[in-house]
């Protein structure tokens, strides 16, 4: 089975040549990327994969490096790509229970059409991530949908 790990990434305007002691992956492309990707996907329709090749160290950046790198990288991606392929399309991701509590909170805060779309969309990443139960939400008192949005969230993460 591969490993890959997830982790939060910061796109930055600027070569950054120290580490500053938090373990994170730093880069100057993913924003873009991920910006323009967004306009048209949600969330949990895009994925980025990061090569690390110079661990803040741009000087060691070689021609040879670089194709190292990408061709042991290469099956990796590859293996990934295909284990996609193999997801069906036409299966739902929440299941009709899971669905049904989505409604209940949308029927329940009255959340606006964007609120809707974010929170299905949560929820299809913490499923997909975590395998979440979302029965523990059903529990958020009613209050201002903004508030209640901001509740469910919060219990989320």
């Amino acid at each position: 089975d591969m490993e890959i790990k997830e982790s939060q990434i910061c796109s930055l305007s600027k070569i950054v040549e120290s580490k500053d002691g938090k373990n994170r992956l730093l880069d100057m492309e993913s924003y873009g990327f991920a910006k323009a990707a967004m306009e048209f996907l949600s969330p949990h329709q895009v994925l980025l994969f990061k090569v690390v090749s110079d661990h803040c160290n741009p000087q060691t950046i070689t021609k040879e490096l670089i194709d190292k790198v990408i061709k042991q990288s290469t099956s990796i991606l590859l293996d990934c790509l295909e284990k996609l392929k193999e997801l069906k399309r036409d299966e739902a991701v929440l299941s009709e229970q899971e669905s049904e509590i989505l409604e209940n909170l949308i029927d329940k805060h009255k959340f606006s059409i964007s609120q809707q779309k974010k929170l299905q969309d949560l929820f299809i990443y913490k499923k997909l991530k975590d395998k979440t139960d979302f029965s523990t939400l059903l529990c958020i008192e009613k209050s201002s949908k903004n508030r209640a949005f901001e509740m469910v969230f919060d219990e989320l993460f």
